[in-house]
């Protein structure tokens, strides 16, 4: 009886944990050390492997709105710079015109399979953005330390980094629209939502939340983000059917209406990147952890059920105790000695 009781508890613990021991291959996790970056890195093929972007207050106001005053030339059309754009500091926005003018063709990106290094700046009051495809093939490290630049000096500094996939950081890209154009509404209604849980932000049409809830850090330093894919990065919408979810590091130097963001830093942020992947060679499928859950779900309706059935045989099977010859039993005969008799 003492390994049934002790057996028990031991099956049940370890049903339910093996669903988080199998789960920790497709969990996304995240740490804050740089140790997991030390990598041969290889030169990056701009356009293939990775993207630069970017979005400052030169790319995104209320001049590209297509009733603003253009002006046209052989077939194309370039905004007027509006009031605000013609007082920017240029030393606070060292972003080149290709970053932010993106029109033309949007290259495919190959698999992210090199170990890269790269350094970017990013304006005040702007984001800068690494624009990367991801495989399920792969363990993604990526490891993000920040420095500014303020009178030729660098020193530290925080900012928000977060990773986003295509429809996400769309909402991203057009709330800072919306927070640089001149409509006061957006202003009020970004803060009436800036303290909404990410889980329940994501069901707001105007408001954006990060790649699983998890991946964004703000007012940090530095940061390293583990990406571990359980299956190929597809969404299935209803209306605009399969698509390819492309991934976006996006380093933030702006106040992005968030309770616990960083605001911006007045001065130019330099982010040094690094993006280690790592090739597995097992993934578990996805469907394993639906199977764990169930077997788990379907161990605890049973254990009751025997423990019951266990519990209200016992005792009804007789059992046999061997005597020692001390204290005679019932089922014994008893023993006669004919010389005491014949003495009595």
């Amino acid at each position: 009886m003492k390994s049934t009781r002790f057996g028990v508890p031991f099956v049940l613990t370890l049903l339910i944990l093996l669903p988080a021991f199998f789960s920790q291959g497709f969990v996304v996790t995240s740490v804050s050390a740089n140790s997991n970056c030390q990598a041969d890195t290889s030169p990056i093929e701009w356009n293939e492997s990775l993207q630069r972007l970017a979005i400052t207050p030169m790319s995104h106001s209320n001049t590209y709105y297509p009733w603003d005053d253009v002006y046209y030339y052989e077939d194309e059309y370039y905004p007027e710079p509006s009031y605000n754009q013609q007082n920017l500091n240029d030393s606070l926005h060292p972003e080149e015109p290709w970053m932010y003018n993106r029109w033309g063709r949007v290259p495919s990106l190959d698999t992210l399979r090199d170990s890269h290094y790269t350094s970017m700046q990013i304006g005040n009051d702007s984001a800068g953005v690494l624009k990367m495809n991801l495989s399920k093939d792969y363990r993604y490290v990526m490891c993000v330390s920040l420095q500014k630049i303020e009178n030729n000096q660098t020193s530290d500094v925080s900012a928000d980094i977060y990773l986003f996939t295509n429809s996400e950081y769309n909402k991203y890209e057009q709330a800072y629209t919306n927070a640089h154009s001149e409509d006061l509404w957006w202003e009020d209604f970004d803060e009436s939502i800036s303290d909404i849980p990410p889980e329940w932000r994501r069901y707001n049409p105007l408001g954006w939340s990060t790649f699983r809830d998890a991946h964004q850090y703000e007012g940090v330093e530095s940061a390293t983000i583990t990406v571990a894919l359980d299956k190929d990065p597809v969404s299935n919408t209803l209306f605009n059917g399969l698509q390819w979810q492309e991934f976006y590091l996006v380093i933030d130097n702006w106040d992005n209406g968030h309770e616990g963001d960083s605001e911006q830093s007045n001065s130019v942020v330099v982010a040094d990147v690094t993006f280690v992947p790592v090739e597995r060679s097992f993934v578990i499928p996805p469907m394993t952890v639906s199977l764990v859950f169930l077997s788990t779900f379907i161990a605890i309706m049973i254990v009751p059920f025997v423990l019951n059935k266990r519990y209200m045989s016992s005792g009804l099977e007789p059992e046999h105790v061997e005597s020692d010859g001390i204290m005679p039993s019932l089922s014994q005969q008893p023993e006669i000695n004919d010389v005491s008799f014949k003495q009595t």
